[in-house]
This record gives C-alpha cells, structure tokens and sequence, in this order.
C-alpha cells in the first residue's frame, strides 16, 4: 500500500506544476508576439534602407550622368569601299595609346583613323540619316591616318601589340605585320584621297597555313603572335623570324576567337564546336 502522506505530497506537487504552467503561458505567448513583431520591424527597416541605397545609386547615375553625358556615335566618316556603297566593315582594334583605331573590311583593306574627332564629338554632331552629299562635306574634318593594301582577300581580324605593332588576318591565308615609320602629324587634316598622315608599311608576312585566317593575336612579349583558322587548328609564329613555333589541334570545328592570358603561358581559343579550350603555350 501507499502512504497516505506520499499520496498528498505527490498531488501537491502536480497541482503547483499546473498552476505554474498556466502562470507562464501568458508570458510565453507574449514574448512570441513580441518577438515576431521585433522580426517584422526589422525586415520593414532593411527594405527602407534598400530601398533608400536604391535611390541613392539612382540620384549619382543621374548626376554622373548630367556632368559626363554618354553619346552614342555613328561617325559617317568612317567606312571602308566607297561612301556611296560602303563595304561590310569586319574587325575593329583600338591603339594601346588611345590615338587611333583600325578596321579592316570586305575591301580587303585595312584603315587607319585618329579618335581625335571622336572624342571632340557630341551628340549634336552625329546626324544618322545624313544623305551622301552631307556626308561629303563633314568628311573633311575628320583624319584617316592611313590605308594598307597588302591583302588580296577580306581582312577579318586585326591586333595591336602592347609596343604599337598592328597585325592582321585575312580571307588570303596569311597575317600580315605591319610597323609605323616616321613622325606622324595628327594636326593634319586628311581624306582618303589626300597622301597618308601616317607612313605605315608590311613588314612581314607569315604564311604556311592552307586556310582563311579568322582570328590573330600578340603574346604580351609582343615576341609572338597566333592565329586561329577555319581547318581547326591555332598556329602559335615567331613574329619577327615568321618562324612557325607549333600548331594546336584539338577542336572538332573552325576555331573562331583566341587571347594570351597576360603572363604569356597560357592561350585560351573558342570555336564553332561549343567548345573553350586552354593551351599551355609557354616558350
């Protein structure tokens, strides 16, 4: 049997625990309220602070962009065949120095031009549905530095090297190099009709390959040169020698781009297989 006493004591302790029980469920009820509302006024205050940084980065873009204005340019002036019937324009490289840009087209030829009057371009001064005859009379203004007129075939890409050597890559199978001879005037005024402001002249021509030339570029040397082409395959040259140094196959299509990393041991090539292949290339 159990003690009476064990019975009463027991009893006593179940009712203080339900007693207790029922004092704290108030309590706990009310924390949780408190807490989710503490939850719901700190995420309402991280969206005004959003919000506010929102308004912020759009308040500087509107005044960066009321104190450095962004223009859209289509210099007319710039075309390669005849302006009347200009030729498809194909590959575009800018100068390391910023002074000038090349382009190379379906003329096969390769034109050299100062970012002069593109820099001193506004908005204003670009008319996009400007007849023939305008264009004419704008022409003047502007400056082909130069025209080179090796190839016999559609230039497609053209490089500067990081020491102001231009090559290029052509429809022809071959890449030509090309060097800067002399002073040039970029205060003179030149047309295409009018002698070149730059003497520019083909240095060295690096053959070998059986197909069209879709891609070129410089080592960070500028010591060696690759070219890419429709067989598949990239040609790493020696670029004063015109030595072939190796060829890399490896693609399963036409090999469409290609770029040195900046220390000069690596190549990475893009093709029309969908594939990015990196090349271990050091000398």
């Amino acid at each position: 049997k159990i003690p009476v006493d064990y019975i009463l004591t027991f009893m006593r302790l179940k009712m203080s625990e339900i007693n207790g029980a029922k004092a704290l469920r108030p309590a706990e009820e009310e924390l949780d309220t408190l807490k989710a509302s503490k939850e719901e006024a700190e995420k309402m205050d991280e969206n005004d602070r959003m919000d506010e940084d929102e308004n912020e980065d759009v308040d500087e873009e509107d005044h960066n962009d009321e104190t450095v204005p962004m223009a859209v340019m289509k210099p007319g002036w710039v075309f390669h065949g005849n302006i009347e019937n200009p030729a498809p324009i194909y590959t575009i490289c800018v100068h390391p120095d910023g002074t000038r840009f090349a382009t190379g087209g379906a003329d096969s030829r390769i034109k050299l031009w100062s970012t002069g009057p593109l820099k001193r371009l506004s908005q204003h001064d670009v008319e996009y549905d400007q007849k023939p005859s305008e264009k004419k009379s704008v022409q003047k203004e502007y400056k082909l530095l130069a025209e080179l007129t090796h190839h016999t075939r559609p230039v497609n890409c053209l490089k500067f090297s990081r020491d102001g050597k231009l090559a290029s890559g052509s429809d022809d199978k071959s890449v030509a190099i090309w060097h800067k001879l002399g002073i040039s005037d970029l205060s003179f005024s030149s047309f295409s009709q009018a002698p070149s402001v730059e003497n520019w002249t083909c240095k060295t021509i690096l053959r070998g390959t059986t197909t069209e030339v879709h891609g070129v570029t410089w080592d960070p040397s500028s010591r060696r040169i690759a070219s890419c082409h429709v067989d598949n395959t990239i040609v790493i040259w020696q670029a004063q020698t015109a030595q072939q140094l190796r060829v890399l196959r490896g693609h399963k299509g036409w090999v469409t781009g290609i770029e040195w990393d900046p220390k000069g041991r690596y190549l990475a090539s893009q093709a029309s297989d969908g594939m990015l292949m990196i090349w271990n290339v050091r000398d």
